[in-house]
């Protein structure tokens, strides 16, 4: 009776679990709200090690870009525009201002496999997830640029990403985007309580101070948002961050892949109020 009990109630909650649904992503505004897409897959330079593909989960930031007849495209812009839904390996800007666009940044987390405890032993608490960030070169920047009109959607293309080892190829565009995330105030404050929360978890006492002295150290001394590899190799240390420099293994911003993207958005968004502006752009592609 009682393996039945566990039975019943592990289909029970497996049951729960499949209904678990993604949050509905933000409707429009108003008229004028615009929306942004693109498909993402980023692979990881160690992919004969069994690392994989990172297709979901992802968080991309956006810059808008100069409007102005003449003025010189500058891809180096001090404001940038974080997604805000994402499913699957598509992600999206909702609700943004008319204008041109341009991805620049990808984040995404990715948890630490920790071995199964041994019997009799202290709980060990899991260190938090490694913070991952790509860094997409210029030329990729430039390939995702789009311009959206008011109340429209718009479809930046469909990327797959290959990150290189270390920053010291980095182009100028990597270079002070790296540069701006690490200096961000959030990401400033949030890295140091890591790095004193990370050395206080330790279980050796010493091992734990070293980590505690060296984040206090690292932001009195410390070029942050260097690129030297001993900088970014502290990094992972005490804040368990890894940044990549990305470049595009392919690029497919064809009307094919535009209108299978905004079907699948179709099938997301049907709840909400861009519907209308996605049957719109199909309608666009499918004009002869």
């Amino acid at each position: 009776m009682r393996t039945r009990k566990m039975i019943l109630a592990t289909v029970f909650l497996l049951v729960l679990s499949a209904c678990v649904t993604l949050p509905p992503p933000p409707g429009p505004e108003d008229s004028q709200s615009a929306a942004i897409g693109i498909s993402l897959v980023i692979r990881p330079h160690l992919r004969l090690f069994g690392l994989a593909d990172q297709k979901t989960d992802m968080t991309v930031y956006f810059i808008r870009l100069n409007e102005e007849k003449g003025a010189p495209d500058s891809f180096l812009q001090t404001t940038l525009y974080r997604s805000n839904y994402t499913h699957g390996n598509q992600v999206y800007l909702l609700n943004a201002t008319p204008g041109r666009y341009a991805a620049v940044v990808v984040f995404f987390e990715r948890t630490k496999q920790s071995p199964p405890p041994v019997p009799g032993t202290p709980r060990v608490v899991p260190d938090p997830p490694w913070e991952l960030w790509t860094y997409l070169s210029e030329d990729v920047i430039r390939q995702t640029e789009v311009t959206v009109p008011p109340g429209a959607i718009r479809y930046m293309g469909d990327f797959v990403i290959d990150n290189a080892v270390g920053m010291k190829n980095a182009d100028e565009a990597q270079e002070y985007y790296h540069r701006f995330v690490i200096y961000s105030h959030d990401k400033m404050i949030g890295d140091f309580q890591k790095g004193m929360e990370k050395g206080q978890r330790q279980q050796v006492a010493m091992v734990g101070t070293t980590l505690t002295v060296g984040t206090i150290l690292y932001y009195f001394i410390a070029d942050q948002a260097s690129l030297d590899t001993l900088n970014l190799m502290a990094r992972g240390i005490l804040f368990d961050e890894v940044s990549y420099p990305g470049s595009a293994k392919s690029v497919d911003r064809s009307p094919q892949a535009e209108a299978a993207f905004l079907k699948k958005a179709g099938e997301q968004f049907q709840t909400t109020g861009w519907m209308q502006s996605i049957h719109k752009r199909l309608d666009e592609l499918n004009a002869p």
